[in-house]
């Protein structure tokens, strides 16, 4: 008769499932934190549209910016870079399958989400700027200006194709498990993904839509083989909705 003993995976294997674990395990908590309205008290399927990207005609609106109101922003921000970023960082621990302990892991996890929380911060002056210049209303956290619709989109297009975006992904491999390496993982990701992340701006903050989107843009060019072609179609295909957006109008 076989043991239970026997039906058990080995140590080695359990331990190379612990990374992997404790990454999903903090994107699912970042994707409940987001879908909950990232403690804003904003309802997020109110905010989600399909329209691509969402130029509303809606006056901008006043908003008190309070030091609450900031920690909330910056947390808005945070979580969802969080809870978009991770997945790739957990398909790639999947398939490397490498054994690290979990102290080891969390301080990885540390690193690299202290990097996105700079991004975070610089994202909330980036939005406060922009709703007191009437460009991007301020509860519905979209685009009120074809013209920033277009330069973003623009923007995000030209830097798919440039040099610099192809250098700083492919530095985006996690060669060890430690707090420097997931601070150099982080900046890495943090240059070749910026300019998509700024897309924001012209679909919603909040928009799940685009949330969902970008998640699956970042995981397709993060684990194809040859990210060259698809970097060209991506680029073309943003410039071209970014043009579109400005001709539009």
């Amino acid at each position: 008769m076989t043991s239970i003993e026997n039906l058990r995976p080995p140590r080695t294997a359990v331990a190379s499932l612990l990374p992997v674990l404790l990454v999903a395990s903090l994107a699912f908590a970042c994707w409940a934190f987001v879908l909950n309205g990232s403690g804003t008290g904003m309802y997020v399927w109110a905010m989600t549209r399909l329209n691509i990207p969402p130029v509303s005609s809606m006056e901008p609106m006043e908003h008190m910016w309070t030091q609450v109101y900031v920690v909330q922003m910056v947390g808005m921000w945070w979580g969802m870079m969080l809870a978009m970023m991770l997945l790739p960082i957990a398909i790639a621990f999947y398939r490397d399958r490498r054994t690290s302990g979990v102290r080891q892991t969390l301080a990885f996890l540390l690193g690299y989400s202290l990097v996105w929380l700079g991004f975070a911060v610089i994202a909330t002056g980036l939005q406060w700027t922009l709703e007191r210049a009437g460009l991007v209303h301020a509860f519905m956290m979209w685009s009120l200006s074809a013209e920033l619709s277009c330069v973003l989109l623009v923007g995000a297009g030209v830097y798919q194709m440039l040099p610099a975006h192809e250098k700083y992904r492919s530095a985006c491999k996690v060669a060890t498990v430690s707090l420097q390496a997931g601070l150099t993982y982080g900046r890495s990701c943090v240059i070749s993904s910026a300019p998509l992340m700024l897309l924001f701006f012209a679909g919603g903050s909040m928009n799940l839509v685009w949330m969902l989107g970008l998640t699956l843009f970042v995981c397709v060019e993060r684990n194809l083989p040859n990210p060259g072609m698809f970097d060209r179609i991506s680029g073309a295909g943003l410039i071209a909705l970014g043009l579109w957006c400005g001709v539009g109008t």
